[in-house]
């Protein structure tokens, strides 16, 4: 009897049970194991609507002097949309000049007034719409963010802010997210996505974990095999399969102890019952803060638990008639009253009583959110240690070319943040030669995505 044996098909066969296992790195090669210590790496987009500020002569989210290199205290202006965020300067760079002809090419051809249509639907698709009917609102193919989560493997998390444009008709207004030319519908309502995400990572058990923790000892279930085995074995083989066992036995309370939920994946309390709802109309204002936060935070843990790798939020709809959100003082500039402003009319910035002040203001407000996220993901770390924003780029910014629509502006504002790991944080670039194709195409070369184009451009961008 002494080749009677468990091996590890026996093993695994009685534990059939167990879907979550720790990665055993006796029962692997070293070469099966060689990217285990790859980290992920993600895409978020940040879509703010409407347009804005941003003029020739006085470009506030540009650099004094459209200096670009190295950013520093000193590059903003007290004006600008970034000084009160000087501390973050090492996270994040800005952009210059980008062009993008498909929102041009799209502005030429679909009605949507202002170039509201053209801008929300080509910020990730890069492509024109093929059907002009805002009941349709279809682009060809998919948009980039879908297309980093199609080449993963994962879920593409799509969120909105949640005002949409007031014309319920209006779809094209709506989405910024595609999936095979149909819009991804964004997800509204915080404790709803927490809930649909997350409720697997709650600390009560669920009903299947108390059913393991009932039948998971393999030595239990085979106990009657094993005392007839033992009956028919000599002292020294009876020794030998006791260490056996004893080994076994020591292995399933190493795997069955219960532990929490592994570091970084304990999602905690669900958002507060407060921001329990759908904002469709912009009504519920004086908790968007509270509202974007809380979507941020589940990015975060998303992040952290790798339940997702792209995700594509928009602040609100295009043309919606959000009220403004309470502005902390810290953020006003030249004490700009926004008190009852739609954040539409912000960007109509000529037809307001110092406008360009409430477009800055209302950017700092939309900017804070931005390095609310960036400090979150600083603050968490992928399996080899690094912080999680340094493995993640996070693009911000506008697509509609001015708020006013004087033909005047400096060009579209946009920020990207992160990518510590590949890109190089704490510059100003100038796009001035470059499309948003390149700019996407860049990315997928950052994130290793494997697209031998996108939208046709091959274009690598050093940024």
């Amino acid at each position: 009897m002494s080749n009677w044996r468990i091996n590890r098909r026996h093993l695994l066969t009685g534990a059939g049970a167990i879907f979550a296992l720790p990665l055993l790195e006796s029962l692997f090669s070293k070469k099966a194991l060689a990217g285990a210590a790859s980290d992920p790496l993600r895409f978020v987009s940040l879509y703010m609507p409407n347009g804005t500020y941003n003029v020739q002569g006085d470009a506030v989210w540009y650099p004094q002097g459209l200096q670009t290199g190295p950013l520093t205290a000193s590059s903003f202006s007290a004006r600008s949309v970034f000084a009160p965020f000087t501390s973050e300067i090492a996270n994040f760079s800005v952009l210059m000049h980008p062009a993008c002809s498909a929102r041009d090419q799209a502005a030429s051809t679909v009605p949507d007034g202002g170039g509201h249509v053209s801008a929300i639907t080509t910020w990730l698709s890069q492509q024109v719409l093929t059907d002009v009917n805002s009941t349709q609102c279809t682009v060809p193919g998919s948009s980039f963010d879908q297309l980093v989560a199609n080449a993963v493997n994962k879920p593409n998390l799509v969120m909105s802010g949640g005002c949409n444009d007031s014309n319920p008709d209006a779809l094209t207004f709506n989405y910024v997210s595609y999936n095979n030319g149909q819009p991804n519908e964004p997800h509204k309502n915080p404790v709803e996505l927490f809930n649909s995400m997350f409720a697997s990572l709650v600390s009560s058990p669920t009903a299947p974990v108390l059913a393991a923790a009932r039948n998971h000892s393999i030595l239990d279930s085979s106990l009657a095999d094993i005392k007839d085995l033992q009956s028919k074995l000599g002292k020294t083989d009876n020794q030998k399969l006791d260490d056996y066992f004893t080994c076994v036995r020591d292995l399933e309370t190493k795997l069955f102890t219960p532990v929490s939920a592994a570091s970084g994946c304990t999602p905690g309390a669900p958002p507060s019952e407060a921001v329990d709802n759908v904002d469709l109309d912009g009504s519920l204002s004086a908790v968007y803060d509270q509202r974007v936060q809380a979507f941020f935070d589940m990015v975060v843990l998303a992040f952290k638990c790798d339940l997702v790798r792209s995700v594509s939020f928009t602040y609100d709809g295009e043309t919606c008639g959000r009220q403004n959100n309470p502005c902390p003082t810290s953020l006003l500039y030249d004490n700009a009253d926004l008190t009852g402003q739609l954040h539409i009319g912000i960007s109509h910035y000529g037809q307001n009583t110092n406008g360009d002040e409430k477009c800055i203001s209302r950017d700092r407000n939309y900017l804070s959110l931005f390095f609310y996220l960036l400090d979150a993901l600083k603050a968490a770390t992928d399996p080899s240690g690094s912080a999680i924003l340094d493995n993640t780029i996070v693009l911000a910014g506008f697509n509609v070319t001015d708020g006013q629509h004087t033909g005047n502006a400096e060009g579209t504002p946009m920020v990207v943040g992160g990518g510590k790991n590949f890109m190089h944080p704490g510059n100003c670039f100038d796009l001035q030669n470059a499309d948003m194709k390149d700019l996407f195409y860049t990315f997928n070369t950052f994130l290793k995505l494997g697209m031998s184009n996108f939208q046709g451009s091959t274009n690598l961008l050093s940024i």
